[in-house]
């Protein structure tokens, strides 16, 4: 009986129908209860908004996540703290909390069985696929539902985060409207990261003023207009942002509000016809309230603009409005899935491990995508991606959790509600978390949108338990001495793996923030000490490949700056300053190794460590055998890597075998026959050997079979580049430009070759667009402004460090290719 009792105390608590006064269980919550729920909502208010002052190198989804995870956790450990105060437990039943808990349970077993247990449990920290970060959104999904039954709270919260995303609307716009706007130190694309998820959050606020206008039809005039307001802003971001998956999703879900309106408006705004039906002015009018709903005329525009996407994008594209996002195929994901499945069918790799195993096992044919050398972190879809990661174990339990959901929606939908505010929030809330889940299922969605799905499935929880449609367990364990025993034993575990994981997090986070800056200062700042010394410091708190391996490369550009020649040291100086930084550079490669063996970059950056010192000829001993043997170890862990093929080449180049460097560079080829590092080597090769002119003919035999290979014509072009026949080089280079239009250094070659014949203006034109695809790359800058100046177009170039100023001559393609 004391338990029912406490039950009607709460229920009415909560419900507040009446407007009555707040009283009973909730002014005797401690401080520290309304502080719990104070922290939660500002978490999840301020994670849309917060953005990093670009100047500061920090990225956003770093930023945010920082803020969800600790939010989360110092909210969660004020809710323990409470209730050892009070003597009370109370959470959701049914199948949401089983189903929650058996993925959980998932994400755990996978994660103790990867081989990298280390990267599945908690990563760098701020990764959405690892046991720690799965386990703090359905913590914030616990938080939701606990303090969300409250209609005042949950109104609140629904008032902030329309008010958050009003202020992102505007600032959106303002952008678009002045692009080059300063804001936080730089100019800013959007508050969430990336476009896509920018869509997707508007597409949200897009259902939510449908669902005021459509089912609060007593609002006032003003709120009105303010929501149709709202409307019109998320439905144009939408567009700016231009994603057909965005349209036909909204679409989907416009339909589902329209005709619910429909079927159960009447209890709200009824549909009178007159008596007479065949009344042509009743069946006009009757016309009239479907087609002026707005949930019709969105649905309407939804299906216009979900057709036209390529019309409205190249519109949108002309003013700038861009961003490239790539992403595995539905196919290569369910191949490299299945291929997975064979070797660990019920737990998978391990979570956060997709990377690993794309590597090892993506089709052959993704080497003549564009995005061969892409190393993709999840596949097609979040959810999908289950399949690699965790197996048939979580993808069982991941879509058990999914259709628990959706059967009670559709349950509690159509099931008749006593009071028509409860009714349509549980609908409300279904609809807004159905539609967020959605994106998990056939899009790859960051930290906003993932927080706000576990926050609205949450809420819909909470709207089930209102209705009484699931019955929360609630028990006090005060009365109980045995009972009070094991709660507050478990309670106290639980603080003490909060704080625990929190002191955890917590150095991870301060260890990415010094690693972030240490890139900042070598890629931007070009401080190497400041960025060493950052780097360092990543390491001191938090023992990742990531940070030895990119230390490792640090040092190995500093290798190769004291081998150019440039050093003003002495010989003694110089060859101590060599073994050191050889030290260094060998031991901190070894040492990623060590932490993940299966991770391919760490062997690269192994070899080229070796590699680098090859060339003085045996005053490093064994530096050939470490290169060699470390390229194999990568080669072995994904072996459908033509860059792999391609070092192996540059390290046989090294120590002067020339006949094995061309093997593997006719290897690297037939894994991807378009490689212009390989075809730029090769030529290299063919012209420091002598042979230009038989090289020339026979990359024209073989254009006589595959007249369509750019690859072929780059390498014809470049060759005849190097024989000073500039005229052939135009005529090979400008068919492999109109193959691939966005071929950079096809075009780069092209415009010096122009730049020869005198054709000035046709070369700034191919430069021109090269500076559009690399707008970072200074040097073409640089050779723009020489043939603007009347200068030689390579006068004045300053090189990359440890390379020459010719960049025929250097070790790479002169230019980064966006699209190959």
């Amino acid at each position: 009986m004391q338990e029912l009792e406490v039950d009607i105390i709460v229920d009415d608590e909560n419900v507040e129908v009446e407007g009555a006064p707040r009283t009973g269980f909730f002014r005797k919550l401690p401080f520290v209860g309304k502080l719990s729920y104070f922290v939660f909502f500002l978490t999840i208010i301020l994670i849309p908004l917060i953005v990093p002052p670009l100047v500061s190198g920090i990225q956003i989804e770093f930023a945010k996540k920082l803020l969800f995870s600790g939010g989360i956790l110092l909210s969660f450990f004020l809710w323990l703290i409470t209730r050892l105060e009070d003597g009370r437990l109370e959470f959701p039943g049914g199948l949401v909390f089983w189903t929650s808990l058996s993925v959980l349970a998932s994400f755990l077993i996978s994660s103790l069985l990867s081989s990298s247990v280390g990267q599945s449990l908690f990563g760098l920290g701020f990764e959405n696929d690892t046991f720690i970060s799965i386990t703090l959104l359905f913590l914030s999904l616990f938080l939701a539902s606990t303090f969300f039954e409250s209609k005042k709270r949950l109104a609140g919260y629904i008032f902030g985060l329309l008010l958050s995303l009003a202020v992102i609307g505007a600032l959106q716009l303002v952008q678009v409207i002045h692009p080059g706007i300063v804001f936080l130190g730089g100019t800013l694309t959007n508050f969430i990261g990336k476009l896509n998820d920018l869509g997707v959050l508007f597409g949200l606020s897009t259902i939510l003023s449908l669902l005021i206008l459509e089912f609060i039809p007593n609002l006032a005039s003003g709120k009105k207009r303010l929501m149709h307001l709202f409307l019109i802003v998320s439905l144009i971001i939408v567009a700016l942002v231009n994603y057909d998956l965005i349209w036909a999703i909204i679409g989907i879900f416009t339909l589902i509000i329209f005709i619910y309106s429909l079927a159960y408006g009447g209890l709200l705004q009824p549909i009178e016809l007159a008596d007479d039906d065949d009344n042509e002015q009743s069946r006009v009018g009757w016309i009239k309230k479907i087609v002026y709903r707005p949930s019709f005329v969105v649905f309407v525009l939804c299906l216009i603009l979900f057709f036209s996407t390529n019309g409205v994008g190249s519109f949108l594209g002309s003013y700038g409005i861009f961003q490239l996002e790539v992403r595995p195929s539905w196919q290569s994901t369910i191949d490299v899935a299945r291929r997975s499945m064979k070797k660990d069918l019920f737990f998978g790799s391990g979570p956060n491990t997709f990377s690993e195993q794309w590597a090892a096992l993506k089709p052959q044919a993704v080497n003549g995508t564009a995005f061969w050398n892409t190393d993709f972190n999840v596949g097609f879809g979040r959810i999908p991606s289950l399949a690699v990661t965790l197996g048939l174990f979580g993808v069982l339990s991941f879509s058990i959790f999914l259709l628990s959901l959706i059967y009670l929606g559709l349950k509690s939908i159509l099931r008749p509600a006593e009071n028509i505010f409860d009714q349509l929030l549980v609908f409300s809330s279904f609809v807004a978390a159905l539609y967020l889940w959605s994106f998990s299922v056939f899009y790859v969605t960051d930290t906003v949108i993932l927080v706000l799905t576990f926050i609205f499935t949450g809420i819909f929880i909470a709207s089930l338990s209102r209705v009484e449609y699931i019955r929360n367990y609630e028990f006090q364990f005060f009365n109980n001495p045995r009972l009070g025993f094991i709660s507050v034993l478990v309670l106290v575990i639980l603080i003490i793996s909060t704080v625990s994981c929190g002191y955890l997090l917590g150095r991870k986070f301060l260890a990415v923030y010094n690693f972030q800056k240490g890139l900042y200062s070598a890629n931007i700042l070009g401080d190497a000490i400041s960025a060493e010394r950052r780097i360092k410091a990543a390491i001191s708190l938090d023992e990742q490949d990531l940070y030895y391996r990119s230390l490792a490369d640090l040092y190995v550009l500093e290798l190769k700056n004291l081998l150019s020649g440039q050093s003003t040291l002495t010989k003694e100086t110089l060859l101590s300053k060599l073994q050191a930084v050889l030290s260094a550079s060998a031991g901190n490669a070894r040492r990623a190794t060590e932490i993940d063996p299966n991770n391919y970059l760490n062997w690269i950056t192994l070899a080229r460590v070796g590699q680098t010192v090859v060339p003085l000829k045996g005053v490093v001993a064994g530096s050939y055998d470490l290169a060699l043997n470390s390229y194999n170890k990568a080669l072995s862990i994904t072996p459908e890597n033509p860059n792999i093929y391609l070092g192996l080449a540059q390290l046989e180049v090294a120590k002067g075998d020339i006949g094995k460097a061309k093997v593997d560079i006719d290897l690297a080829l037939q894994k991807k026959g378009n490689f212009t590092d390989a075809l730029f080597l090769l030529s290299q090769i063919e012209a420091n050997q002598g042979s230009i002119t038989g090289a020339i003919k026979s990359v024209e035999q073989a254009l006589v079979f595959s007249p369509q290979d750019m690859g072929i014509l780059f390498q014809l072009g470049f060759l005849r580049y190097l024989n000073k026949d500039y005229s052939g080089a135009v005529g090979a280079l400008s068919q492999a430009v109109i193959l691939q239009p966005n071929y950079s250094n096809a075009k780069y070659f092209l415009g010096l070759s122009y730049s020869k014949l005198g054709k000035i203006n046709e070369a700034i034109s191919q430069f021109k667009d090269i500076a559009n695809l690399n707008p970072t790359n200074t040097e073409v800058k640089t050779i723009l402004g020489n043939l603007s100046a009347g200068r030689g177009a390579l006068e004045n170039i300053v090189a990359p460090k440890s390379e020459p100023s010719d960049p025929a001559k250097r070790s790479k393609p002169p230019v980064r290719e966006i699209v190959q």
